[in-house]
């Protein structure tokens, strides 16, 4: 019997090894089409709103705060040229996350599909600006509209499994595929803030865009606690082969509980950016101050900022771009070559540091965060 049970398993082993083999090869892509990933600046509050575009083709990820709403919907006209986003996705409930589709920035536009979270949110107190049941309650109802205009909805748990990959051009090998959070809940569930998690930034509905050698993961608001090991738990060897080269979103716009080490050491990105707004309280005539508090500039983290810096040096890379710094940023690449990075120019300005000479917003268009004046300041 034991030597029948090694009979039977050996091709199974031979095949597995194969296939990893095969997997680990290059696999020779040729260059394509250019696809673009808009990071749009965030001038008044922290958040975020992101474009993905491929021809006619537009994913829109998150709407931004709602003070920033006007300016999404401007990027979105130059951007989205048939007026019609193909997929929007909510990543979760927090105001600077959805404050934007609230207040207009979807303006004009159709939308043929949108994923969000899928729960009920029910946040304790009143709220603020980031997490409040008026909040939630405007969005379901701009969503709602939405549907009733035609808009196909999905929860992510429903989607995950209904359509777990969408390929977006399989010819040239540009796909989405969700990825598994153990922190997603289903409609009808209640989320109220008590359990743990007990925040929805850890219920962010993830992603990983793929085109040709790279692969760029979209983790929303993802916590270091629960979310990014999760991911990491679910999908251990996603960026695994030799020949995967990885643009990262920074999670929760860098903040000091988000891209701990162990993820960053899974995800190991040859590049990287971030959206976080530059506080009024740090821009001209203000002085900068780094930090946490009242008035400080606390995202991206000064320590999480050592972390990105370490992660890319591993990588024979320094590219982490900030869109407060450098505006509107494009990031646009063939599948094959790197990316590029260009700025639109920001909308704020701030000092030189140990000076009242204003930082130049036009040599700071293309930079890394690491080659601005503001670095300085970290």
């Amino acid at each position: 019997m034991k030597k029948l049970n090694l009979l039977f398993f050996l091709p199974l082993v031979v095949v597995s090894l194969t296939s990893c083999q095969d997997l680990n090869k290059d696999p020779q892509y040729q260059k394509g089409d250019d696809l673009e990933i808009i990071s749009i600046e965030m001038s008044k509050e922290y958040g975020e709103a992101i474009i993905i575009k491929y021809g006619d083709y537009e994913i829109l990820v998150d709407t931004g705060n709602d003070l920033d709403a006007p300016h999404v919907n401007e990027v979105l006209k130059t951007h989205v040229s048939d007026e019609t986003i193909d997929l929007l996705v909510i990543t979760h409930p927090h105001g600077d996350h959805v404050g934007g589709m609230i207040h207009g920035a979807l303006e004009g536009f159709n939308v043929a599909k949108i994923v969000d979270f899928g729960y009920t949110y029910s946040p304790g107190g009143e709220g603020d600006s980031i997490s409040s049941s008026y909040i939630y309650n405007s969005y379901v109802s701009k969503r709602t509209s939405f549907i009733n205009k035609g808009s196909v909805y999905n929860a992510i748990t429903n989607e995950l499994t209904q359509n777990p990959v969408i390929e977006i051009d399989k010819e040239n090998d540009l796909s989405l595929t969700w990825l598994k959070n153990d922190y997603y809940y289903a409609p009808g569930y209640v989320f109220d803030g008590k359990g743990r998690p007990d925040n929805p930034n850890s219920t962010s509905v993830s992603f990983l865009l793929t085109y040709k050698y790279w692969n760029m993961p979209f983790l929303g608001d993802a916590d270091s606690t629960y979310l990014e090991p999760s991911i990491i738990k679910n999908h251990p060897d996603l960026l695994s082969r030799p020949w995967q080269k990885v643009l990262l979103k920074a999670t929760h716009h860098a903040s000091t509980s988000s891209l701990g080490n162990n993820f960053l050491t899974w995800a190991h990105p040859n590049a990287m950016f971030v959206s976080a707004a530059m506080l009024d309280s740090v821009t001209a005539p203000n002085q900068v101050q780094i930090g946490s508090g009242e008035g400080k500039q606390n995202h991206p983290n000064s320590t999480t900022v050592r972390r990105i810096k370490n992660a890319l040096l591993k990588q024979d890379s320094t590219s982490f771009y900030w869109n407060g710094i450098n505006g509107d940023l494009t990031m646009t690449t063939n599948g094959v070559d790197d990316f590029t990075f260009v700025g639109a120019g920001r909308q704020k300005n701030y000092y030189l540091k140990n000076t009242e000479n204003l930082a130049s917003i036009e040599d700071e268009k293309n930079v890394t965060f690491f080659e601005s004046e503001f670095y300085k300041y970290y």
